[in-house]
């Protein structure tokens, strides 16, 4: 779990991390869908193939929180399309140390198609003043980790079809396609302020 170092009043990034087991399942099997951070149970009614992955994606999130949400892209690419919406270093949810948002994602596709995470701990000082905007959140980015956040030297791509857990202080990123290419991305949210949406499946 990220902690907050009192004395220093440093955060320390990227400790969270946590790969499951390898989910050896029909990845056709799977719906072609796309939802984002809907309530779980209202996709497992319509989509119970999805049981066993959100099932793996459970077991590495630590901690319970007040709202569990389910996303799910089916995405097709064109070369140099990007795979995430934010393909530079960024991390996820608030940044809100006295309760974190924790993840659990998966992702089914080709090497240079899969997310990837920051390889080592980072300390930074957390602004008094958590940066909400997508331009207040780069900046912050860019400062705490003092480098290109394209560059993907200081990373590592998560194996195919393997359960990982994070939480809202470890940096991740997109991929820019390396060809032409599909992936599923299957994503579990648990966090006490982000509310699953309900939509109609």
């Amino acid at each position: 779990m990220p902690l907050l170092n009192l004395k220093l009043s440093n955060m320390l990034f990227n400790q969270a991390v946590r790969a499951g087991e390898a989910l050896h399942i029909d990845v056709a099997s799977l719906p072609r869908i796309t939802i984002k951070n809907a309530p779980v149970m209202d996709i497992l009614r319509v989509y119970p193939q999805l049981e066993p992955v959100v099932a793996a994606l459970s077991n590495v999130i630590p901690v319970q929180r007040k709202y569990l949400g389910l996303s799910v892209w089916s995405q097709v690419f064109e070369p140099m399309d990007t795979t995430c919406s934010d393909d530079g270093w960024h991390l996820d949810g608030r940044m809100n140390p006295d309760s974190p948002d924790y993840y659990g994602l998966i992702c089914f596709g080709a090497d240079g198609f899969r997310t990837m995470f920051y390889k080592g701990v980072v300390s930074a000082e957390l602004p008094d003043t958590l940066p909400t905007t997508p331009e207040s959140r780069r900046a912050y980015f860019q400062k705490a980790l003092a480098h290109d956040l394209s560059d993907e030297s200081f990373g590592f791509e998560i194996p195919n079809a393997t359960p990982v857990g994070y939480s809202t202080f470890d940096f991740h990123k997109g991929r820019v396609a390396p060809q032409g290419g599909t992936r599923l991305f299957v994503r579990l949210a648990a966090s006490d302020f982000i509310r699953p949406k309900r939509i109609r499946l």
